[in-house]
């Protein structure tokens, strides 16, 4: 828990909270489905909508763990608008520059801070000396979120004699069925079933974790 009593996490991932009373807290977990307080801070049972007169008998002080999930974000990709005006070039002047603070590069850097946030890291912006450098925009976290780009990336790995294909279409891989296109150099992606000289094929096929 931090000071402020609220749980916070980052990166995508499930994660587990364990929630306990301190030594020597009088109080009980109850089912809020099961029962409620009253205007006198009384324990009520719901359904008879009596005060439970005995209310050791219900006491359930043990841990409670809850689970939660924070889960990999798409991030728009940039478009060529994104970096109209960009000044790529900036005169010398013996101090250290930053070239996303420099004239109209600061409204565009700006703009982006406004629309990605804490999503993306800007990286190489600052130098003294002349020459030519590199700026880079990269998602801050790689592993949390992914550029929405449209593409599909194909991963083909050989084991025992068998070829399986991966199909990496947003943040993780799957294995998919696929099959060659006519010049046999690019995967096709299949549903399994196809046609061939009137005969039907039908592929089933199990994927065991080991």
């Amino acid at each position: 828990m931090n000071g402020d009593s609220m749980l916070t996490k980052t990166a995508a991932g499930t994660y587990k909270v364990s929630l306990r009373f301190l030594n020597g807290v009088n109080l009980s977990w109850y089912d809020p489905n099961v029962y409620k307080l009253n205007n006198l801070g009384q324990l009520v049972d719901i359904v008879s909508n009596t005060i439970v007169i005995d209310t050791d008998a219900l006491l359930r002080r043990t841990s409670q763990t809850l689970e939660f999930e924070i889960t990999v974000k798409e991030v728009e990709k940039f478009e060529p608008s994104d970096l109209d005006n960009f000044l790529s070039e900036i005169e010398f002047n013996g101090k250290e520059q930053d070239i996303t603070e420099f004239d109209t590069n600061a409204q565009i850097f700006q703009a982006l801070k406004d629309k990605y946030g804490s999503l993306i890291t800007i990286d190489g912006s600052k130098n003294t000396d002349t020459g030519e450098y590199e700026l880079v925009i990269r998602l801050t976290d790689e592993n949390s979120s992914y550029w929405a780009t449209g593409d599909v990336d194909y991963k083909t790995v050989a084991a025992d004699g068998y070829e399986y294909v991966y199909m990496k279409n947003g943040s993780e891989y799957k294995l998919m069925l696929v099959k060659w296109d006519s010049e046999q150099n690019t995967y096709v992606e299949f549903d399994g079933n196809y046609t061939e000289k009137g005969i039907v094929y039908e592929y089933d096929y199990v994927v065991n974790y080991v």
